[in-house]
């Protein structure tokens, strides 16, 4: 049961969809074939038993800067570390938000691709170097 429901959502959340043998574009408000941050934590935290950490205001500056972005729509950066996996997984997303009436209709994050990727690996050298701390010193 758990995993024809993991199944389903993944397959929702996650916008690819291959049909045929080939690739569909889909639409949300992330954009063509765009992707929400909440469906690669899913991913991540059930498929590879990750946590995660958002960098707070302070260590989004200095990561947006460290990778030359900070003119970037980027306003969340959240880290990933896995137990069965070495490096960690960084997401970079920006805020979408629709209005009905003056009031907040839709509210969301959306994965910001960097070099056309959702996902930047990196090691502990990495973290050190894009971040200015060690994941453990991250709030």
């Amino acid at each position: 049961m758990f995993k024809k429901l993991f199944l389903i959502l993944v397959l929702c959340l996650l916008p690819s969809t291959v049909l045929g043998g080939k690739e569909e574009p889909t639409f949300n408000p992330c954009g063509l074939n765009g992707l929400q941050i909440d469906g690669l934590t899913f991913y991540f935290t059930r498929r590879f038993n990750a946590q995660y950490k958002d960098l707070s205001e302070e260590d989004t500056a200095y990561f947006l800067k460290a990778i030359e972005q900070e003119n970037s729509r980027i306003t969340n950066v959240r880290v990933f570390k896995s137990p069965n996996r070495k490096g960690y997984a960084v997401v970079s997303s920006y805020l979408f938000q629709n209005f009905l009436n003056g009031k907040v209709l839709v509210e969301l994050y959306c994965v910001e691709r960097l070099n056309g990727s959702p996902i930047l690996y990196l090691i502990d050298e990495g973290i050190q170097k894009f971040i200015g701390k060690s994941y453990d010193e991250l709030d």
